[in-house]
């Protein structure tokens, strides 16, 4: 005798019923949903979620460069360049002549080359000028040299020049004129500036007599 879902059945046929319906094929259990979702806001969720089907993405633009600022400039930018003079006629010099004589000039030493030496007297470039004024000596006839010293205190200046005996012409460059017109990149340096005034070599640190014997 077949059973029909209208007619009673015992009470562990009924649990069956729930479990199997009517046609005997399981319910599929309901699917699950995150906590604090509902299924509609979890539907949603999935869909925001989902791989674009046209495998197209969004790319946002790129932010433009940082402009550069004051730090990022360049360290050296408006810095003088100490060599700038090479090659181009050699701004005159000026100052206070220390001892006898007459002041010198690049215009006077017709003739010659000259060397316009920049020292302090307290420094390596005092002991330099001791040198360049012997090698000035054996040169004479083809060599004028110029002193320009960047003390700040004339007084040990002339102790300085007393001492060491020097008699080839130094300026005090009390105002600075000269060192801002050469703009040498230490307080030693080497000027040589041919017959026609141009100037032909610039040299800073140890003093190069051999260098110099090259331009005369």
């Amino acid at each position: 005798m077949t059973t029909s879902c209208a007619r009673p059945v015992p009470f562990l046929a009924a649990l069956a019923a729930l479990a199997f319906g009517c046609g005997g094929s399981p319910k599929p259990p309901p699917a699950e949903v995150p906590i604090g979702l509902t299924p509609s806001t979890a539907d949603s969720t999935t869909a925001a979620n989902a791989p674009d089907p046209a495998g197209t993405t969004t790319e946002t633009a790129d932010a433009p460069a940082p402009s550069p600022t004051a730090d990022s400039a360049d360290p050296g930018a408006g810095t003088p360049d100490p060599f700038v003079l090479k090659g181009k006629p050699a701004p005159e010099v000026s100052g206070i002549l220390e001892g006898k004589g007459k002041t010198p000039t690049i215009k006077g030493a017709k003739g010659k080359v000259v060397v316009v030496f920049f020292f302090l007297s307290g420094s390596l470039g005092g002991g330099d000028l001791v040198t360049l004024q012997d090698f000035a000596k054996k040169n004479k006839s083809k060599l004028a040299v110029i002193g320009v010293s960047d003390d700040d205190d004339e007084k040990v200046l002339k102790t300085f020049l007393a001492k060491n005996k020097i008699t080839v012409p130094v300026l005090f460059d009390a105002k600075k004129a000269t060192q801002n017109a050469y703009q040498p990149a230490a307080s030693e340096g080497v000027y040589v500036v041919d017959k026609t005034g141009t100037v032909v070599d610039v040299h800073f640190g140890v003093l190069d007599t051999d260098g110099i014997a090259k331009k005369l």
